[in-house]
């Protein structure tokens, strides 16, 4: 009835903590802006088009404070983005991930941070469950109850959905291979599903070899497969 629990080394639960402490900065950031936004709101302005009456002294006291938050946070929001740079240049693997289309030094930081040791997964098929890509069938007595969503890690699944987008509005070969998914008949919903699978299984195999990103090696896959039709 005990399930495994990973536990990752003392440098490695580090990185963790960093990317939690950045993501609680950021949902500082967000959550002065908006309240500045709906200050403004409040008094039928609309923000960053308007200004607020300099005769309304409470309204601009209130408006002083929020601003002086905001500017705190951007500067540190920027000291997190330059670490978490020269994180990727001390870490190879990670410095590895950032040359996947799509994936930012933050998001590279963040996936090794929640993955560390890729090899705990069986295959990427385990994976892409964790990463909630995948819904699995629930059956019964032979009969089925339909497709239900595992439990997953919710930054991976959006570190996976953010950088296929991402990857899609550019030139490159995830895009390419976004386009092929298309030229298949697949819908524009299934073709990004498919690229954030893609970007998924790349990664997974990145970190369990310790290996290089290939660019085109969905190309290659696909060349194999006709050679063996053919």
């Amino acid at each position: 009835m005990v399930k495994e629990v990973y536990h990752s080394l003392e440098q490695d639960y580090h990185l963790r903590k960093i990317v939690s402490a950045y993501e609680d900065w950021i949902k500082f950031g967000v959550r002065f802006q908006n309240q500045k936004s709906a200050l403004y709101r409040s008094v039928g302005l609309r923000y960053k088009r308007d200004a607020i009456d300099e005769s309304n002294e409470l309204l601009q006291f209130i408006e002083t404070h929020q601003e002086s938050a905001i500017a705190l946070y951007e500067e540190r929001k920027n000291e997190y983005e330059r670490l978490f740079r020269s994180l990727r240049k001390e870490n190879r693997l990670i410095s590895n991930l950032t040359a996947i289309s799509g994936i930012s030094d933050i998001w590279a930081v963040t996936n090794y941070s929640i993955v560390i040791d890729a090899s705990r997964f069986k295959d990427k098929y385990k994976y892409w469950s964790y990463c909630g890509l995948v819904k699995h069938e629930k059956q019964s007595g032979g009969r089925s109850y339909g497709k239900r969503s595992p439990r997953y890690c919710r930054k991976l699944k959006h570190i996976y959905k953010s950088a296929a987008l991402a990857a899609i509005g550019g030139k490159n070969d995830i895009r390419e291979y976004h386009d092929y998914l298309l030229s298949l008949g697949h819908s524009p919903r299934d073709a990004r599903n498919g690229v954030a699978r893609y970007i998924a299984k790349v990664s997974y195999g990145m970190l369990k070899n310790k290996s290089e990103y290939i660019p085109y090696h969905w190309r290659r896959s696909q060349e194999k497969e006709s050679l063996k039709i053919a």
